[in-house]
């Protein structure tokens, strides 16, 4: 429990090394991902309503699966599970209902000039999402055998 947790040397920094590494690595995946994607959209053709529904799918499960990434800071989210705290399935559950509305619900689009995506868009965005998590796992990996 936090609350039994000695309190944080105050001379340490409030974000240490090792967390600032992990949150410049995904917001440089997420930040190149999404522009990248959108870029790639448009010049093949894409209306501007699919790309942006494609950058706003890019940021949601990309932070999905940094928060996956974030159950356990050192070690792989196979030897940890997400079972620790219910709230955390309940609202990855939410989002994907929400994202799914936004993307194919015609009075979402009307009111955020969102498009329904196809099977081939939402595997370039999951691609995204899990080249920031294996990324992730993979300085978890380093940092373990140090």
């Amino acid at each position: 429990h936090i609350m039994t947790r000695p309190p944080r040397d105050p001379s340490l920094p409030l974000i240490p090394r090792a967390l600032t590494i992990r949150i410049l690595l995904v917001s440089a995946i997420l930040l190149a991902g999404a522009f990248g994607l959108q870029h790639w959209e448009r010049a093949h053709d894409a209306s501007p309503e699919v790309a942006q529904t494609i950058v706003v799918n890019v940021f949601a499960l990309t932070l999905t699966t940094y928060l996956f990434n974030c159950l356990s800071l050192d070690r792989p989210l196979l030897w940890r599970g997400i079972h620790r705290n219910p709230w955390i399935a309940a609202s990855v559950l939410g989002l994907i209902a929400l994202q799914l509305l936004y993307t194919y619900t015609p009075a979402m689009n009307d009111l955020f000039h969102s498009a329904p995506l196809d099977a081939a868009a939402w595997a370039r965005i999951t691609a995204i999402a899990v080249i920031s998590y294996l990324a992730l796992e993979l300085i978890k990996l380093v940092q373990r055998s140090r």
